[in-house]
């Protein structure tokens, strides 16, 4: 089935869907453990912001960024990550509909490297196991403790910090190795590219030059953060991964209020805007809405499959 009649059958679905998620969040956020009900009022755990320690990350430094065989041909890089089950079960489509006429990297815990042979555009593979040391000693150290981590939830996801780490994991390692880009774009693998995105129409619509990053914001909520976009020439976007870093590389991670991915990415981002005066730019215009970004002009050219929908 092509992509156009996927999102056609889809309609409807979605759209019951979303109007039922929508209701729900209207409600009170149900909590085991006073959960934060504006993301923007965050308490910010560490003043001493200035002396933190990142010694402790070490995949970036004195790297052959030749051994990965990445060959840069446009100034826009976009990021994502699956293994072999997801890449079966929906990330083919992914891989079958990306049509951005920009440089793509995929992380895998798998060997994906037949990805190479399947498609036209400019792809490079890397296993994360292999090039993210700090990756997978924060998964040993957490995989055993991470059903108790879930459990201090009602909604378990806002403890899965094993589900949700390959993400920053794989952004990070992206921002801080091919630092050479002039915008890093994150791109969920549960999406489908439905029109090309040009980097006018980025620099149009969906970045502004003196920001450092741009998200999908929502009122009384974590972002949406299944599409980020980081401005790699801003002076803070480079210490800004390794803050993000360093949060997982410490198991800081577990003294926020919630340990999956999003919030993080809330977390350093309020940090850095209340600290040290960063800009950033909410291309949602924080408003309440689950599948937010069928809300911007993004759904003119990715469509997001949320939830179970991912798998039909």
């Amino acid at each position: 089935m092509n992509n156009l009649l996927f999102l056609k059958n889809k309609k409807k679905e979605v759209k019951k869907e979303v109007k039922k998620e929508v209701k729900n969040e209207s409600k009170t956020i149900d909590n085991k453990n006073n959960e934060t009900k504006n993301i923007e009022s965050i308490k910010l755990e560490n003043t001493e912001y200035d002396n933190i320690n990142y010694d402790n990350i070490t995949f970036y430094k004195d790297i052959d960024i030749k051994k990965f065989n990445h060959e840069k041909k446009t100034d826009i890089l976009c990021v994502t990550t699956f293994n072999k089950k997801l890449y079966d079960d929906y990330a083919h489509k992914f891989i079958e509909s990306y049509s951005f006429p920009f440089d793509l990297i995929v992380y895998s815990e798998d060997d994906l490297s037949f990805l190479k042979n399947k498609v036209n555009y400019n792809i490079t593979v890397i296993n994360s196991k292999d090039n993210i040391p700090e990756m997978n000693n924060f998964i040993n150290r957490n995989i055993s403790k991470n059903e108790i981590y879930l459990n201090r939830f009602v909604k378990r996801y806002k403890g899965d910090a094993i589900r949700f780490c390959y993400k920053v994991f794989a952004v990070t390692h992206a921002g801080l190795v091919f630092n050479n880009y002039k915008y890093l774009i994150w791109l969920d693998a549960d999406m489908i590219i439905t029109k090309p995105l040009t980097k006018n129409i980025i620099e149009d619509k969906f970045i502004n030059p003196y920001d450092m990053m741009s998200y999908l914001g929502r009122l009384n909520k974590h972002s949406e953060c299944g599409i980020l976009f980081f401005n790699m020439n801003h002076k803070y976007t480079n210490q800004y991964f390794k803050e993000m870093l360093n949060i997982y590389v410490t198991d800081n991670l577990f003294n926020l209020e919630e340990y999956h991915d999003s919030y993080v990415w809330d977390y350093v981002r309020i940090k850095y805007e209340k600290i040290y005066n960063v800009k950033n730019y909410s291309i949602s215009k924080i408003i309440n809405h689950s599948n937010i970004l069928e809300k911007t002009d993004l759904i003119e050219f990715i469509y997001h499959n949320k939830g179970n929908l991912k798998y039909d």
